[in-house]
């Protein structure tokens, strides 16, 4: 079923980028110019083609739709059509948006792609970078963007306007909103955040001397929440959407996130209350290394199961790693979830004491085929760590595309795998964790022992035995040439969706 909603959805997608838009489609020629008229705008980076643009288009235009005239802040790039504009951005993955404030500074966007979250960030972007507001203007704010910096002044307090007004510039990231309250009361200006997904700490009050390095420092250590509650928003965006979507790493040479992701499950008011209060003392000293965030068993149970969480035994936690198969858990059982138990269980994460939860089928006795077998518990030694070159084929036992293809890898790696120095290897993708993110079956990537974090993924489908070489050799000669080639070569989009299942 939900192969098929996906496939309606794709082709209703497809149909709708090629059809007029509210937004406005760019290219080199308009480009700078679009981007200097104003002091902010959002920009998407897309291909026609790609599954995650096609679930980014209708959110995209019905966001401009709510926006009407703010609508001119949104534009998107065809990056088919404009390769080089997209090179120069360095786009090596779609969907791709940024947030611009001039042609050479940009960022990425890390937001909600939903109509909402589209629609809070251009509502942010196409306001002053500090707004004037009055009193009774802050909660109207805090409700659009969820964070606010404001600072409150009196008539004669010109000089902390101009460092506040610095330190905001300084911080121009979409993610910080910054206001000022003209009090003429205020005898003493002050500074506060507010954050209202925060379930511990909605106000922070600056305590700090009036200098810019201060402030900005100030908002960077306050701006992370030390606890939400998860979301159907955030789940679709952040867990649901990657599960069957392409994404690129965060830092290619260890697949490692900044941080790692707590999740807190509950059934019950109750239950979701003591977990609150569990996690009160202990969440401010983590919040560097470890978001924490509370999900609704009853809604987000199955996800806790894909984290490693038995069924119906509540309250738990489980963590997922610096890549998402990277699983610990921690429920009550026999033994009551305390505040100190969380807290050893957290630790002894960040230390590297409590080793990951990793799905993985046995681990073969021998390797008698051409083929090396791959699982989940020999992956790192296995692909990572191996120092040759290691040409991986990931398959599902359902796929009738793999089913077609794996005599041809054996054939390859038979014939052609011991000349070309290379490691042929397989992966059942179903029943083993691996740390890749995977668009379908068959999918076959090259780890070079030279560059493990940077694997490149074969698209010449469908494969032979000779594009498979041909393939190994391009690569390598292409990372001995360019050090900024892409991550995916031979791309052929139509025939890589005629070939492969989707997940």
């Amino acid at each position: 079923m939900e192969h098929l909603i996906r496939l309606f959805a794709a082709l209703s997608t497809a149909n709708a980028l090629a059809t007029s838009s509210l937004v406005q489609v760019l290219t080199a020629d308009t480009f700078n110019d679009f981007v200097n008229r104003t002091e902010y705008s959002l920009i998407e980076f897309f291909t026609v083609e790609s599954p995650r643009c096609q679930m980014l288009e209708p959110q995209y235009e019905k966001a401009a739709a709510q926006l009407g005239s703010r609508s001119a802040w949104m534009a998107k790039v065809d990056c088919s059509a404009d390769e080089a504009l997209c090179k120069t951005y360095e786009i090596d993955g779609y969907d791709t948006l940024k947030i611009f404030h001039s042609v050479d500074k940009y960022e990425s966007y890390h937001g909600i792609r939903t109509v909402e979250g589209l629609v809070r960030t251009v509502s942010k972007i196409s306001n002053p970078l500090v707004s004037r507001l009055t009193a009774a203007d802050l909660g109207d704010l805090i409700d659009l963007t969820g964070t606010a910096v404001m600072g409150s002044f009196g008539e004669e307090h010109g000089e902390y306007i101009e460092v506040f007004s610095t330190a905001a510039e300084t911080l121009w990231s979409s993610t910080h909103v910054f206001g000022i309250i003209n009090d003429t009361g205020t005898a003493t200006p002050s500074i506060t955040m507010y954050k209202q997904r925060d379930l511990l700490e909605r106000e922070v009050v600056y305590d700090g001397d009036f200098s810019i390095e201060s402030i900005v420092d100030f908002v960077n250590i306050n701006s992370r929440p030390h606890l939400t509650e998860l979301t159907v928003e955030v789940y679709i965006e952040n867990v649901a959407v990657w599960l069957f979507c392409k994404r690129q790493m965060t830092q290619a040479n260890n697949y490692q996130s900044e941080l790692f992701s707590a999740y807190l499950f509950f059934e019950s008011i109750e239950q979701k209350e003591i977990l609150i209060n569990l996690i009160r003392p202990i969440s401010p000293r983590f919040k560097r290394d470890m978001n924490f965030a509370l999900g609704n068993a009853s809604i987000f149970g199955e996800f806790a199961e894909t984290l490693g969480l038995e069924a119906d035994i509540w309250p738990a936690v489980a963590v997922q790693g610096s890549f998402k198969t990277q699983k610990f858990t921690l429920d009550a059982g026999s033994e009551a979830l305390t505040t100190k138990r969380i807290e050893t269980f957290v630790q002894g994460i960040l230390n590297g004491d409590i080793a990951a939860e990793i799905k993985s089928q046995p681990v073969p006795e021998a390797q008698d085929g051409p083929v090396t077998i791959v699982v989940g518990q020999t992956f790192d030694e296995l692909v990572l760590r191996n120092q040759a070159d290691v040409l991986l084929y990931y398959y599902a036992p359902w796929c009738s595309h793999c089913k077609k293809f794996s005599p041809v890898y054996e054939q390859f790696a038979a014939s052609n795998a011991s000349g070309l120095e290379i490691v042929a290897a397989k992966i059942d993708a179903e029943a083993n964790d691996v740390p890749d993110e995977l668009r379908g079956f068959p999918t076959i990537k090259l780890f070079l022992a030279r560059a493990k974090g940077e694997p490149v993924e074969f698209l010449d489908f469908p494969p032979t035995a000779e594009s498979l070489s041909k393939f190994v050799k391009e690569v390598r000669m292409m990372k001995e040439t360019g050090p900024n080639g892409s991550q995916r070569l031979g791309e052929s989009s139509e025939a890589v969706q005629s070939v492969h299942d989707e997940l």
